[in-house]
C-alpha cells in the first residue's frame, strides 16, 4: 500500500510541481520584461513588474498558486555593459536601489502544498523562479541589411531555384504581393506602394477581362501563362481584391468581393480570409 501511495505521489504531486514551476517562471519572465521596459524609472518598473507578475494582484495570478511573493531589483550588469548596453542613472529610486542600472530582476516564490505526498511526510515544497531582462528589452538592435543581389541589375530567380519550374514567376509565393503592398499603402500612405499596385490592378483587370473567375494560378512576369498554371484560385484572386481598393473601378472591386469563396484549402482560404478582413475594413491600423 505504501508503495502504491508513493507511486501515486510521484505521478500526481511531481506533475503538479512541474506545472507550478513552469507557471511561476512564465509569470516571472513577463514581470521582468515589463519592469525592464520602464527603466530607468525604478519605481515605475517595480509597479509594472507587480502588475504582470503571478502575485496576488498580478495579471498572471493563478488560483492554484495563490500565495506567490514577488520581489524585484534594478542593477548594473557588467556583461551587458560590455555588449554596449550602458548603465543609466535611475530616477524615482526605491530604497536600496543602485544609482545606475541596465538590468531588471524579478524573483517569485511560492510554497506548493502536496496531495498524496503528505502521507509520506512531505506536506509542501517551496519553489523559486528568477527572471532577468535588460533595460528596454536588452541589447540595442543591430543595423542589418540582407543583400540578395549585389549586381546593378537584379533578376528573378531561375526555374527550379527553390521549389519548381515556376520559381521567378508570379506563383503561389508571390500571389500575396498585391495584398501586402496594398495594405502597406493603406497603413502608411506611401505613394510608391499605390503606384505599383495600380499598375498591377490595371493589368489583371485587362488580363481577366473584368471577370475574377478568369484570374488564374500563375503568370510569367511578362503576363503570359505560368509554368504551373492550372486554373482559377482564390489565393490569386483575393489579393487582387485588396489591390482594387486603390483603383478607380468600383465594379471590379465588387466583383472580386462577390466571387470570394472559402473551400479551396488552408493556404488559399487563409489568404482569402485575411484579404476579406482588409477589404471589409474590420481591422485597425497597428
Amino acid at each position: 500500500m505504501i508503495a502504491i501511495l508513493g507511486f501515486t505521489a510521484f505521478v500526481v504531486d511531481f506533475g503538479f510541481l512541474v506545472y507550478a514551476q513552469r507557471t511561476l517562471q512564465a509569470s516571472a519572465d513577463a514581470a521582468a520584461a515589463a519592469g525592464a521596459l520602464d527603466l530607468p524609472d525604478d519605481t515605475k518598473g517595480a509597479n509594472a513588474a507587480l502588475l504582470y507578475s503571478g502575485g496576488a494582484s498580478g495579471l498572471n495570478k493563478k488560483t492554484n498558486l495563490p500565495t506567490v511573493t514577488v520581489t524585484s531589483a534594478s542593477s548594473c550588469n557588467a556583461a551587458l555593459v560590455a555588449q554596449s548596453l550602458p548603465c543609466v542613472t535611475l530616477i524615482n529610486k526605491r530604497a536600496g536601489s543602485p544609482t545606475t542600472a541596465n538590468l531588471f530582476t524579478v524573483t517569485q516564490q511560492v510554497t506548493v502544498p502536496m496531495f498524496f505526498a503528505k502521507v509520506l511526510g512531505v506536506a509542501s515544497v517551496p519553489l523559486t523562479a528568477v527572471a532577468k531582462a535588460g533595460m528596454r528589452g536588452g541589447l540595442r538592435p543591430l543595423n542589418v541589411m540582407v543583400v540578395v543581389d549585389t549586381t546593378a541589375s537584379p533578376a528573378p530567380a531561375p526555374a527550379n531555384f527553390l521549389e519548381g519550374a515556376s520559381d521567378g514567376q508570379y506563383g503561389y509565393n508571390s500571389c500575396r504581393v498585391p495584398w501586402r503592398i496594398a495594405t502597406d499603402y493603406l497603413v502608411s500612405g506611401d505613394a510608391r506602394a499605390k503606384t505599383a499596385i495600380q499598375k498591377m490592378d490595371a493589368w489583371i483587370m485587362s488580363e481577366a477581362n473584368h471577370d475574377p473567375s478568369n484570374i488564374l494560378d500563375g503568370y510569367t512576369l511578362s503576363g503570359g501563362k505560368g509554368a504551373g498554371q492550372s486554373g482559377p484560385s482564390s489565393a490569386f484572386s483575393s489579393p487582387f481584391g485588396v489591390a482594387a481598393m486603390l483603383g478607380s473601378d468600383q465594379a471590379w472591386l465588387d466583383a472580386i468581393w462577390s466571387s470570394r469563396h472559402i473551400d479551396e484549402g488552408y493556404y488559399a482560404d487563409s489568404i482569402t480570409m485575411l484579404c476579406m478582413i482588409v477589404m471589409s475594413g474590420n481591422w485597425c491600423t497597428p
